[in-house]
């Protein structure tokens, strides 16, 4: 109840008291990220490229990080 906002309650029509509505609090560790370098229809082709030959598909710049927190 703390969280919750009246605007939510056009996701979740019950409110805060809907039995089927949790909250989930999740703590990363590591995260990565990928930054297209193109359009969606030349990152398609390189997805089926990719598929067709075998080939680690590449979409563009790739950046790993350890999250402290």
């Amino acid at each position: 109840r703390k969280l919750w906002k009246p605007h939510q309650r056009a996701f979740f029509p019950l409110g805060p008291d809907d039995p089927s509505l949790v909250l989930l609090r999740v703590k990363p560790e590591r995260a990565e990220y990928w930054e297209r370098s193109s359009g969606a229809v030349v990152n398609a082709i390189g997805m089926v490229r990719a598929l067709l030959t075998d080939a680690p598909y590449r979409p563009g710049e790739n950046e790993k990080l350890v999250l402290n927190g």
